[in-house]
């Protein structure tokens, strides 16, 4: 039986105008201007916190047609429970542990597997059939295997396995996941030199355009670019200028780039700010159709992107938050419209997942896909003002960035002559910054943190050496994360404990809520703290060193302040290093440094710069 709800009388939701929506942020922001509150996302885009249909967006085009914005679907039949491919990644050198997993993985309902052969050292056909031995290849929509791009070695391997198995060549949904910039980027080295490279790259592809009809030989990645501190904008305008660099090599060797665009992939990790995400994939649509017709394809075809979570947003402190974040990224991936989805397991960060981790990573995709039925609407992104318009500012941004990339000789004299690593390294200076200061909170990081938390082990992720390989080498990019020097932090306290005696003035009512944010800050470095309630001033000292702390942090109301900090800071700077929670008043700030106040712990202070130097001052 269908049961359908009456329409709400169109008096129950009245229309509210855009006057209407300023005036209530006015009333909220203490008259405050609307057009003087939003706050630039991390790629400097500007944001507002009132849109409207007059704010300018490119919102034109129905899903399934040019440029690929809403995506590929037309929408002429029933959604499918889960229409994205669910992924989950695997890089593990015992062969018994990567067997067990990749089983586990389909018969918990992945239906793709993307394997590093590399790092598994998976090299014969005998070490492939192990890998694989019981799997249902058949009931895939997605194999990728990393490191069989030589066109020899292991593509040879893996043509011989697909022989020996008995598989369909033309059913085979392989991913050969070339990208030779993204190996020079990684691993610092490629043998021989970007000739040889691009020869190497043609043959892979000719190779499966003449006998793999599925298979995709060339997947480009921003994962190298992001992982060393890029944002949105950069990862975006790096897959355009290394799909210009790949399509121009490939033309050059013979390869017709209409032949060639439908069989690459467009890898893009997704950060932490889901709405960025969620733009990103649609704007890499846009950009890369239009990519495609400056390269002379007339009529490009939808591009299969796969979405990836961002590995520098995870964190080993509270890792559990992890799965969070995940499900967030599989989100936006989501809604972005990504064709293939990688759910991060939340222990990835420590080393190998274990069950648990690749267990809760691919049943996100099922909760998101079969409970909350994300699937079902097309393009949900489409229509909202601020989606609509974020899409074509990241659209444009990555142009821009490939033009940048562009005019300094592409993607691979971008990457080799170190103009790429200094762009990345101002951006990450920027992030890193902005985490210090907590403007970019980590939960469980510096925000929330549990200095006595036990980190769960796992074993090590499996290395690749490249130490005889001769060709041509750079200093690869660096692999950056947002936790990692606050995880330094209390990697270092915990192995000489340190705590801070926090002295409070006045009564509890007045400083009870700071001195709640002051121990929150502290945890952040793995400091404990103990409070001290105003009492006999005389025994402060006595109560200090009974503490065993040699920190001490005066917590009380800006009222109080001018009064108690002089005497106060005296007494306390007889035992060690002395902070101040609050911002000091400009006329007062020298007085108190020289009454003995070290430093001035408040909203937007470099937080990691000021307990790195209690730590190296040998706080305990």
């Amino acid at each position: 039986m269908t049961v359908t709800s009456p329409a709400a009388d169109p008096a129950t939701f009245p229309p509210v105008g855009e006057a209407a929506w300023n005036d209530l942020v006015r009333s909220e922001q203490k008259g405050r201007d609307p057009a003087s509150l939003g706050v630039p996302s991390r790629e400097g885009l500007p944001r507002k916190v009132v849109y409207s249909a007059a704010d300018p967006s490119d919102a034109t085009g129905a899903a399934g047609s040019l440029p690929w914005r809403r995506g590929a679907d037309p929408g002429d039949t029933l959604p499918a429970p889960r229409p994205w491919i669910a992924l989950q990644h695997h890089a593990d050198a015992d062969p018994r542990r990567l067997h067990r997993a990749l089983g586990d993985d389909v018969l918990g309902g992945v239906d793709g597997l993307w394997v590093d052969l590399r790092a598994s050292n998976v090299t014969s056909v005998d070490s492939l059939a192990a890998a694989f031995a019981d799997i249902d290849l058949k009931a895939l929509r997605y194999l990728g295997l990393d490191g069989c791009s030589d066109a020899g070695g292991r593509l040879a391997t893996v043509v011989r396995w697909v022989e020996r198995a008995g598989l369909d060549p033309a059913a085979l949904p392989l991913s050969m996941r070339a990208d030779p910039l993204r190996t020079l980027a990684t691993d610092g080295v490629v043998p021989g030199d970007l000739e040889l490279l691009g020869d190497r790259l043609a043959s892979t592809v000719r190779h499966c355009l003449d006998s793999l009809p599925r298979a995709r030989p060339i997947t480009l990645s921003a994962e190298p670019v992001l992982g060393a501190g890029g944002h949105a904008v950069h990862a975006l305008g790096w897959l355009l200028a290394n799909g210009a660099w790949i399509l121009r090599g490939l033309q050059a060797r013979g390869l017709d780039p209409a032949e060639v665009a439908p069989r690459i992939e467009l890898h893009l990790p997704l950060g932490s700010d889901l709405f960025v995400g969620i733009a990103a994939v649609r704007a890499l649509r846009v950009a890369w159709s239009r990519l495609l017709i400056a390269c002379g394809v007339p009529r490009p075809a939808a591009p299969f992107v796969h979405a990836d979570a961002a590995a520098g947003g995870a964190t080993r402190n509270d890792c559990w938050v992890n799965m969070l974040r995940g499900t967030g990224q599989v989100f936006a991936g989501v809604l972005g419209g990504a064709d293939a989805i990688t759910a991060a397991p939340f222990d990835l960060v420590l080393g190998t997942p274990d069950r648990l981790g690749r267990r809760v990573a691919r049943n996100t995709h099922h909760v998101l896909g079969e409970e909350a039925h994300l699937g079902d609407v097309l393009d949900p992104a489409g229509g909202s003002w601020y989606l609509e318009q974020l899409t074509d500012q990241l659209a444009r941004g990555a142009w821009a960035e490939m033009q940048a990339i562009e005019s300094v000789g592409g993607a691979a004299q971008a990457l080799t002559s170190g103009w790429l690593r200094e762009r990345l390294d101002a951006a990450w200076a920027l992030r890193r910054d902005a985490v210090a200061r907590r403007a970019a909170p980590l939960t469980g990081v510096t925000e929330f943190a549990n200095p006595s938390e036990v980190v769960p082990a796992r074993p090590a992720p499996p290395a690749v050496s490249t130490d005889t390989t001769a060709g041509l080498r750079i200093d690869p990019l660096p692999v950056r994360r947002d936790a990692e020097e606050f995880e330094g932090l209390r990697a270092a306290a915990a192995r000489s404990p340190a705590t801070v005696f926090v002295a409070t003035v006045g009564p509890r009512a007045e400083w009870n809520a700071r001195a709640q944010w002051v121990e929150n800050a502290f945890a952040a470095g793995g400091f404990a703290v103990q409070v001290d309630e105003e009492g006999d001033p005389d025994a402060l000292l006595a109560r200090l060193q009974a503490s065993g702390a040699t920190v001490a942090c005066i917590v009380g109301s800006d009222a109080r302040y001018p009064e108690a900090v002089p005497a106060l800071a005296r007494a306390l700077a007889a035992r060690g290093p002395v902070l101040l929670a609050g911002r000091p008043p400009p006329e007062l700030a020298q007085a108190w440094r020289s009454a003995g106040v070290g430093g001035f712990l408040h909203v937007g202070a470099d937080l990691h710069a000021l307990l790195a130097g209690l730590l190296a001052k040998g706080a305990r």
